[in-house]
């Protein structure tokens, strides 16, 4: 089979082109390039009470521990399993960056371990999407995992699939859900996601008691994207919880394309810094950090901002550890965990089962009291504890460890 490659373009543009084909929405987030769409979310309650205080530092110090292995489901047939030996899945991944490569590792890592073999493909375009799924289709491959690609923009090749009882699998949707009567129609059998709104919930908790309920937040998102979307509501249900009337967030649409997102990133960082009130900054994925530190940093306002974002990555880390930027914490996941649950529903599919509606993808806060206890040069699954997910999935699909 032909390998395509896409170019490696920058992260926001693929993330952000993924996560709005999931939508099936434009990339251009907000309709007119190079313009956000800013605007002052303003709440009405009072401030933090000691009850409320000792919920989310109780929240938060479990958001800190380990994360801990939970079956999406019940054990497959192991003989149905092991009889998938020597066939093969399609990975069609959108775009190349950290995400992506992590992504498919695990989704090697999982097929192998049953004995299946992965085709890989990278295609940026629906045209090229629907050629590659054709194409694996004629390849006789038994399921396809589908990286952030809305099923209605490749719905003729689904729908060659869905005759050819092809699985299809739906990776990082935003969180986690059965799939839609809609995306159903087309033969999407599950999806595999960590849950986005839960990382936002997290983060706005962590900013509340960081600022004692005095949040006044500049959230710079990608409107309309499914996953920040979720992200974006999870963090505001927080501060509609603990401080209604005492935390405020502007919130700056980022259009995704050349010439917009990075000016837009600056402009709404330098307007932010520029504002002596403004204690709290969510750029909503770790790539976006990049434009926000420098401003923050030259603007000498990085011990009255605080920073917490989300997404895989090193830098981020590395810049919490170090201590000296106003990066304060990080929600991360392991990726890698994320391919495998991609392989389990897959595999729930092939052996005649029901979709889970929950892969249970963990989701792990990083701050000052825990970053210092990671080995950041070692592999990124690492920082997530002892859990073997590896093995607990092998058990679970009734293959050796």
């Amino acid at each position: 089979m032909k390998r395509f490659r896409g170019s490696r373009v920058r992260a926001a543009a693929v993330w952000g082109a993924a996560f709005a084909a999931v939508l099936g929405t434009s990339v251009l987030a907000g309709g007119t390039a190079g313009a956000a769409a800013a605007h002052r979310v303003k709440h009405d309650k009072g401030a933090l009470s000691g009850a409320q205080t000792k919920a989310l530092k109780k929240a938060l110090k479990k958001a800190e521990r380990p994360s801990k292995f939970i079956a999406p489901g019940p054990k497959l047939p192991a003989k149905k399993v092991k009889a998938l030996k020597g066939d093969s899945l399609m990975f069609l991944g959108v775009g190349e960056n950290p995400f992506n490569t992590a992504l498919l590792t695990g989704v090697r890592e999982g097929a192998a371990a049953v004995g299946m073999k992965t085709i890989y493909d990278n295609a940026l375009t629906s045209a090229t999407q629907v050629h590659d799924i054709d194409t694996a289709i004629a390849e006789n491959a038994k399921a396809i995992i589908l990286e952030c690609i809305v099923p209605t923009s490749v719905s003729s090749a689904l729908t060659k699939a869905q005759s050819a009882h092809v699985v299809v699998i739906v990776a990082c949707t935003g969180s986690p859900r059965l799939p839609t009567a809609k995306a159903k129609a087309l033969g999407v059998f599950g999806e595999a996601t960590y849950s986005y709104t839960d990382s936002g919930r997290l983060i706005g908790e962590y900013d509340v008691l960081k600022t004692k309920g005095h949040v006044d937040a500049l959230v710079q998102w990608f409107k309309g994207l499914g996953a920040a979307d979720d992200t974006v509501n999870g963090f505001k249900s927080a501060l509609h919880k603990y401080c209604p009337t005492t935390c405020s967030t502007t919130l700056a649409n980022i259009p995704l394309t050349s010439s917009g997102e990075t000016s837009t990133l600056q402009s709404s960082a330098t307007a932010a810094v520029a504002n002596s009130s403004v204690n709290v900054f969510f750029p909503i994925y770790t790539f976006m950090i990049t434009d926000d530190v420098p401003i923050i940093t030259s603007g000498h306002a990085s011990t009255r901002i605080t920073l917490v974002s989300q997404g895989p990555g090193v830098a981020p880390m590395q810049e919490l550890a170090a201590g000296n930027t106003a990066v304060k914490g990080e929600i991360s996941n392991p990726t890698k965990w994320e391919g495998w649950g991609c392989v389990d529903q897959a595999l729930r599919g092939l052996t005649g089962m029901q979709p889970a509606k929950n892969e249970h993808v963990p989701i792990r806060l990083f701050d000052t009291s825990n970053v210092k206890s990671l080995n950041l040069k070692s592999s990124q699954t690492t920082w997530f504890g002892t859990a073997n997910y590896r093995a607990d999935y092998k058990r679970l699909w009734g293959v050796k460890k």
